[in-house]
């Protein structure tokens, strides 16, 4: 039972950590870019047909995930991720990394630090060594919490 939710942890902590990758390498901010029109490839009406009756109807779920995104309160960066996460994943919800405390995460299945800014102003909210919730660090905020951790994944 125990293996089973362990499982579900560590596959949730990865998925949530493969978004917040993609939306740290390609930004959290749109980019207009002009539109560029494409010529369809030549297909046959018979092609068409096929491939339309072999495409599923249903649009995929969202995991039933509860995200925590501890950050910057009304920050532009945080409006993004929480945009972002909210398209992903069924409850998104914010708060104030200067005043996170441990229980903050209880109901959540991933919490997600984070903060905009001179990154040596940003808040080191306190973390008990007892705290076991599935997290995502982003940026300067991650090796100030692993450090304080004594982890080998503060500065490298």
């Amino acid at each position: 039972m125990l293996n089973a939710v362990n499982r579900k942890k560590s596959f949730t902590l990865s998925l949530v950590m493969v978004l917040i990758a993609f939306t740290v390498l390609f930004g959290c901010k749109r980019k207009e870019q002009p539109e560029v029109q494409q010529q369809p490839p030549a297909q046959s009406v018979e092609q068409v047909v096929q491939f339309q009756s072999e495409t599923p109807e249903a649009a995929p779920q969202q995991p039933a995930l509860r995200i925590l995104y501890a950050g910057h309160p009304d920050s532009e960066r945080e409006k993004d991720f929480v945009e972002f996460l909210s398209k992903h994943f069924e409850v998104v919800e914010t708060g104030n990394l200067k005043a996170f405390t441990d229980s903050d995460a209880e109901g959540f299945d991933v919490t997600v630090f984070d903060y905009d800014g001179d990154g040596f102003k940003a808040p080191r909210p306190s973390i008990s060594r007892n705290f076991s919730q599935p997290v995502v660090t982003v940026g300067v905020v991650g090796a100030f919490i692993s450090g304080s951790q004594s982890l080998k994944t503060d500065y490298l």
